[in-house]
Order: C-alpha cells, then structure tokens, then sequence
C-alpha cells in the first residue's frame, strides 16, 4: 500500500498539467510529450502498482471530463505503457535496457493492434488509413508554403518537392518511424528516472558507456542493408524499415563508446555537450557514430570487453 496521498494528488495533478501543456504550446508540444508519463512512472517506481494505476485512473477520467475522447484514447495509447509497465518492470529489478525492450514490444503491438482496428471500423486497409492521412497533414504543409510570400517562387517550387518526397517516405517506413517514436520514449523515461533523486537507486542494469547490443542483431542490420538496395517490392520495403529501426540503435552503441572515452580522458562537461550536439546534427557524423556503433562487434572499440547484457 503507498504511504501518503499528496504523492498520488501530485502525479495526477502533474500529468493532466503535461498533457494540456503539450497541447496548449504547440511550438514544444514534443518535449511535454516526453514528461508525460514521467509523473505516474515515478510514483510506480517508488510505491508501485496500485497507487501508480490509481493515478494513471484518475488521470484517465479527468481528461475524460474536460476533453473529447479522442484525447484520452490517444493519451492512453501513448504513455499508459510507459506510465506503468516500464516503472514496474524496473521495480522488479530487470535491467533498464530489458526493461525498454518488453515494454517498446508491448507497446508497438498495442498502437499496431488499435491502428488496424481503426483502420477496419473505416472499411479500408491501414495501408491506406495512414496513407490518407500523411497525405493530408503533407497537403496542409505544402498549402502553407504556398500561401507564403516570403519565399521566391524557385524556393517554394523546390519545397514543394521536397514535401512530396517527404510524403512517400513516410508512407513507406511508417513501421519504423512508430517503433522509434516508441523507444524513444521509453529511453527518455529510464534517462529522467535515473535523474531523479528520489528513482535512480531503483534503475539498475549497465553503465551506459558498458552497454552493448546483442552480437547477433549485426546480422539482420547486414542482410537488410543488402536487401534495401538490391531487393524489390515487399521484401525492400521491410528491409528499408528494419534499417531504419537498427539505426539508432547503433548510433546509441557508438555514442556509448564516445563517452567511455569521454570519461577515461575526463574531458569537460561544456566540450562533451559541444561534441554530443554535433554527433547528434551534423551529417555525415550520426552514420559514422552508428557505424562506429556497428563494428564495435570485431572493433572491439572499448578497452575492456562489454559482453551483451543479460539479467
């Protein structure tokens, strides 16, 4: 049972305030987003199911009262994962990268379930759901720039092109773009987590400049490297989406190996968050940080030998 109820008011207090904070600033609307389950994940962390659930309840039914239902729907979808099973699993001692994992799958296969679901109550593939809306929400940016009279008509013409492309893109790797919107999420959790004072005892598992992928997962980034380029049809556009899912994954590797040599030559806080922002913006650095990341398997890159974690 949880000791105290002002912890409780407080994560259901916070989370409802998240919630209409996303949506009233829209200019950083994605950064609200990410502290949204933090409050609920914090309290399940600490007390664990039951006052974590009752609070994620609550939540639930207040935004059900001064929103349409939509907005809870979606609220549900996105963070009821990342607000409960996450923190629990965490609570039950699986290291944090297990734990990103069973949750990211729990995750991708309840938005994947529901989308289809939508998609069948519509009368049409889900395929062509996402497909209609991509191209409304391209449609709404391209009518944007168009109405913009401070670019010159060759600018707007080229990104107007740009948009068109962009709308293809994403109607192909839609899987991918979900999973990594979803792992992200879960990654940002454990990461605030461990921040907090009260939590990061309770975050167990490996350094961050120890982590390592699997040995195995190189083999499926190989062969759908291969696939993307010389396969056509069905089989490309899976490999496309698995490639774009295993990259930041090894970017994450490589940037793992970047701070294991930040940390043996101590180098400053300021200079790191310099090299951090340039890893992260500037081509061609994030392939070559992920390839870093990738041949870490025969490199071998840290001095002392990481082996895949395991519970």
């Amino acid at each position: 049972m949880f000791t105290g109820i002002a912890p409780l008011f407080g994560a259901i207090l916070a989370t409802v305030g998240l919630v209409f904070a996303a949506g009233a600033f829209n200019a950083t609307s994605f950064f609200f987003n990410l502290l949204v389950p933090l409050p609920i994940a914090a309290l399940t962390l600490r007390q664990g199911l039951q006052p974590g659930f009752i609070a994620l309840v609550a939540s639930s039914a207040l935004l059900a009262a001064i929103s349409p239902a939509g907005g809870l729907v979606a609220y549900l979808l996105q963070f009821s994962i990342a607000s409960l099973l996450l923190p629990l699993l965490l609570r039950q001692g699986r290291h944090w990268d297990k734990a990103i994992a069973i949750s990211w799958v729990a995750m991708f296969v309840t938005v994947t379930i529901v989308m289809v679901a939508e998609a069948a109550t519509q009368g049409i593939s889900l395929g062509s759901m996402l497909n209609d809306y991509i191209g409304r929400e391209i449609g709404q940016l391209k009518e944007l720039y168009s109405q913009s009279e401070d670019l010159p008509a060759e600018q707007k013409e080229q990104l107007l092109t740009v948009l068109d492309d962009l709308g293809k893109t994403m109607g192909i790797i839609w899987p991918a773009i979900v999973a990594f919107l979803a792992g992200f999420l879960l990654l940002i959790q454990v990461l605030l987590l461990w921040l907090l004072r009260g939590t990061r005892n309770l975050v167990t598992g490996p350094a961050f400049i120890d982590w390592k992928l699997p040995d195995y997962l190189v083999w499926p980034m190989i062969t759908a490297g291969f696939a993307a380029f010389f396969a056509t049809g069905t089989p490309q556009t899976i490999a496309i989406n698995l490639l774009v899912l295993l990259f930041p994954l090894y970017y994450l590797q490589g940037l793992a190996i970047v701070t294991y040599y930040f940390q043996q030559r101590g180098t400053s806080l300021w200079l790191r968050a310099i090299c951090y922002l340039f890893l992260a913006l500037f081509n061609p650095l994030p392939f070559l940080l992920a390839g870093v990341g990738l041949f870490d398997l025969w490199g071998n890159f840290r001095t002392k030998r990481v082996k895949p974690n395991s519970d």
